[in-house]
């Protein structure tokens, strides 16, 4: 495969410039993340969406890791750009579609490749520590909410039992 192929434009994911500053980066990923985290988006895709914005977001928030993966992506929309030229077809600028990330890209930065390793690894632990807390706060839910029915059950139980009981001592004077 070429470079073309599994480069994945963080810039297009984000749908920002290159040259967008880190409050622009944060507003995007914030704004993409509001769409597609898995407690608010149903859809297959979510989860993998939201690991690779999250991935996205690691890498162009870190100065020294942004500065590294600019360096390549330059290269890499440079050869885009040309490719287009000589082959007389448009540039693809947008980002893969929602899902999967393309194949994990080697980049010619060996310390790049191990950022982009670890965030790919960090996000993958927190979107599952979320999605554990939001199954274990579901059942909470669940399990409380049977404990307030049982109670609101024994209120009215006794309620009905005192009223009757009341009735039973009216009648009987």
């Amino acid at each position: 495969m070429t470079t073309r192929e599994t480069f994945e434009d963080l810039y297009a994911l984000l749908e920002i410039p290159s040259d967008a500053p880190i409050g622009a980066i944060k507003s995007a990923f914030h704004k993409k993340a509001h769409l597609w985290h898995p407690d608010r988006n149903s859809s297959a895709d979510a989860t993998a969406m939201m690991q690779r914005l999250l991935v996205a977001y690691k890498i162009l928030a870190d100065s020294e890791a942004r500065e590294r993966y600019d360096r390549e992506y330059r290269v890499w929309k440079a050869s885009t750009t040309e490719n287009a030229k000589t082959q007389g077809v448009r540039s693809q600028q947008t980002p893969q579609a929602a899902g999967k990330a393309p194949e994990t890209h080697q980049y010619k930065d060996p310390e790049l490749n191990k950022w982009v390793r670890a965030a790919k690894k960090q996000a993958s632990e927190e979107l599952s520590d979320f999605l554990e807390q939001l199954r274990s706060a579901g059942e909470a839910a669940g399990k409380g909410a049977i404990t307030g029915l049982k109670w609101a059950g024994i209120y009215l139980l006794i309620s009905l039992f005192l009223l009757v009981a009341i009735k039973g001592c009216k009648t009987q004077l």
